[in-house]
């Protein structure tokens, strides 16, 4: 039985080898650019590969995210950002935009690519679509509640990854354009300025725990309240439940947060997670429960939307603020787990024989290498000496290894330089590295694959083809009956004379469907109708959508085809044979011409 995998996030090398220490077995990261968290620290190319094979010699795993919505002209950095950390074996990479999952794809084989939750991915016919660009895994919209979990997981042979802990979006992540609008810092491109952690003050409501009493004069105002700040998730007292869904990898949130904060909460799930493998059950102790109360919780947690649809004591309220944080807890975990680099003891036997190559054999464990090196000589002038050897031998300096044991055979009067010594441990320490990698199954390098085209023709050009038909044309969505109305009475009196396709919400085909017949059978017959399929398609309302796919409502209202919100909008029609007109709505994001690449076999325009 594999054990569920334990991902920690690393806004920092210092919070990298926290989460290592900690017992992580897969750290998530971010380059400079292309990560969804903007303002962490972050990694240069040169700290990620040294992760990268550090987290290889202790058999764990690096994630990178590239989980922002990437701009045409941008291909070209990415590419230039990436293509070392591939070569230097990362692991995998955790993908938002289509287009970047599509190149990714094609250009670099042999390394896993995870849907983001930046993809709201909430069903099965999604997750089911994305195998065609090689997603091995998925990150589902952190609303699903576990029976959906389950239910995605059984539908599908891909890895389920789910956040156990940290902050949570009051909005489906990717589809959240409060920031962007508010102060023009985009969620997608790793920019958000939490507005949902502002005060508001709800008008027209009386409820008595929403307001409190002004001074002197006894009136009523208003009191500011935090109604879209979600409580912190924290769900180490139901691990047991998550383990026996079958998620494959416990994701905890914080990139943004201290390495005290990522090594604390890391070693807490580490070590519920080895007991309930050991004992099948756990019980979290009021020591435990204190400690990650400590770290960086908001004033109150729980477990998100595992266990419940939404609630209002699933929202803070009354402040979004973090707890105070104990400086004692924190002093430990920095000692414990945040000070040193981790490292594996090693022993070393040197040998130098005249006119025979200088050998080193290095142990680690059951990995054993034997590098040799160049003749040794028969002294002319001083010879070398033991201690000389030792400290040329045993200088590791940034390595990951330490010396636990050191022998030397060497002959009396002989003659090996300090520069030829220094080539022989560094090869030595690079093909041990390398066996240890190889051990466990990861990859130590990769080759670099063939030529890969990151530019193209531009979005633009791309995109005239579905432009072409629809000049000095208007396309009106409606949502309500009276808004359906109101627009037939204006094609009527001449005004929109020019409106060649409707968008009509889809819940008007549900519960109005006899008005709408009605009305659209008063409408010019050469505007082409269209229905608009929900924002968001969960599974419990997936079979109310059924009925719009039927031939008999498509003739009945003459469809001519659907206006999809989502991947999983998308997939269904695909998997319902559908044969009409299919355009993409805004929130299929299309910012460069490879998502348009992707998409332009599956749909016949976008807004």
């Amino acid at each position: 039985m594999n054990k569920v995998e334990l991902l920690a996030p690393a806004g920092s090398v210092e919070s990298f080898y926290a989460a290592i220490n900690a017992g992580a077995d897969a750290v998530y990261l971010s380059g400079k650019h292309f990560g969804a968290r903007a303002y962490a620290d972050n990694f240069t190319n040169e700290e990620i590969i040294d992760c990268i094979r550090t987290a290889h010699l202790f058999a764990r795993k690096v994630y990178l995210t590239l989980n922002t919505l990437v701009k045409e002209d941008e291909f070209e950095l990415l590419h230039n950002e990436f293509l070392p950390l591939y070569l230097a074996g990362l692991d995998g990479v955790i993908v938002q935009d289509l287009g970047v999952l599509n190149y990714l794809h094609h250009n670099f084989p042999d390394i896993e690519l995870h849907a983001s939750t930046q993809m709201t991915i909430t069903g099965e016919y999604a997750a089911n679509y994305l195998k065609k660009y090689g997603v091995t895994r998925i990150v589902p919209a952190r609303e699903l509640s576990l029976q959906e979990i389950i239910e995605l997981k059984r539908a599908t042979d891909l890895e389920i990854e789910c956040f156990i802990h940290g902050s949570m979006c009051y909005c489906y992540s990717g589809q959240c354009l409060f920031s962007s609008f508010l102060g023009g810092r985009s969620g997608n491109r790793g920019r958000c300025a939490q507005p949902c952690r502002l005060p508001y003050q709800i008008a027209g409501v009386n409820s008595l725990d929403h307001r409190q009493n002004s001074s002197c004069n006894g009136n009523k105002k208003e009191k500011d309240v935090y109604p879209l700040s979600l409580k912190d998730l924290c769900t180490i007292e139901c691990i047991d439940k998550l383990i026996e869904a079958g998620i494959n990898s416990f994701k905890i949130e914080g990139r943004m947060k201290k390495p005290e904060y990522v090594a604390g909460v890391t070693a807490i799930y580490r070590k519920y997670i080895d007991l309930y493998y050991e004992k099948k059950q756990i019980h979290v102790s009021k020591q435990d429960m204190n400690v990650l109360n400590s770290l960086y919780l908001r004033t109150a947690k729980s477990d998100g939307y595992y266990f419940k649809n939404n609630s209002r004591d699933m929202i803070t309220m009354d402040s979004p603020s973090y707890n105070g944080c104990n400086d004692q807890v924190l002093d430990e975990i920095h000692r414990k787990y945040v000070e040193e680099k981790a490292k594996l003891s090693i022993e070393l036997f040197a040998k130098f024989i005249v006119d025979s190559p200088a050998t080193l054999t290095l142990s680690c464990g059951d990995c054993r290498v034997t590098v040799s090196g160049e003749t040794v000589k028969k002294a002319i002038g001083k010879p070398i000496d033991e201690d000389n050897v030792r400290k040329q031998m045993c200088k590791l300096g940034d390595t990951h290894f330490s010396i636990a044991r050191f022998t030397l055979q060497m002959e009396e009067s002989v003659f090996y330089s300090l520069k030829l010594m220094n080539e022989l441990r560094r090869a030595g320490i690079k093909q041990l590295e390398k066996e240890i990698i190889n051990k466990y199954g990861m990859v130590y390098e990769r080759n670099v694959p063939e030529q890969i085209p990151y530019g193209g023709q531009g979005i633009k050009q791309k995109s005239d083809s579905f432009a072409k038909n629809n000049k000095h044309t208007y396309t009106i969505q409606v949502n309500t009956i009276n808004q359906l109305h109101a627009v037939i009475s204006q094609i009527e009196a001449g005004v929109f004379t020019d409106c060649k396709r409707l968008y009509i919400d889809y819940s008007l085909f549900i519960k109005d469907k006899s008005t709408l017949s009605d009305l659209l059978s008063e409408m010019n017959q050469q505007t082409d109708i269209y229905i608009a399929l929900p924002y968001i398609i969960r599974r419990r309302g997936r079979n109310l959508l059924k009925d719009l796919f039927a031939p008999t409502l498509i003739q009945q209202f003459k469809i001519k085809g659907y206006l999809v919100r989502n991947l999983e909008g998308l997939a269904l029609l695909k998997a319902n044979n559908n044969r009409l007109s299919i355009v993409a709505d805004s929130g299929l994001y299309v910012w460069n011409h490879h998502a348009l690449d992707a998409l332009k076999n599956e749909i016949n325009g976008m807004i």
